[in-house]
């Protein structure tokens, strides 16, 4: 006979990893999307909207970035070592 293996846990454990993997490069990607555009906005020179000195897209981007950083800060302080303090 062969010995059983708790495949579900395994299985559970392997996804839940490439989850974590994928969710920082979705915020990564967000955050480095977001100040890319902030950015590029300088260089245009047309009136589509603005949010005080900021374009719409400025804003917008200013908005992205810092729930982006909050998100990232926050999985940050979850995932680190037992006994640390965030």
């Amino acid at each position: 006979r062969y010995p059983v293996h708790i495949v579900r846990v395994v299985e559970e454990v392997v996804f839940c990893h490439i989850f974590w993997i994928l969710l920082q490069i979705i915020l990564i990607g967000l955050i480095l999307y977001s100040i890319g555009r902030f950015l590029i906005e300088f260089l245009r020179n047309d009136a589509r909207g603005s949010v005080g000195v900021l374009s719409a897209s400025q804003f917008i981007g200013l908005f992205v970035l810092s729930g982006a950083v909050v998100f990232a800060l926050i999985l940050r302080g979850k995932g680190g070592k037992k006994g640390e303090t965030p």
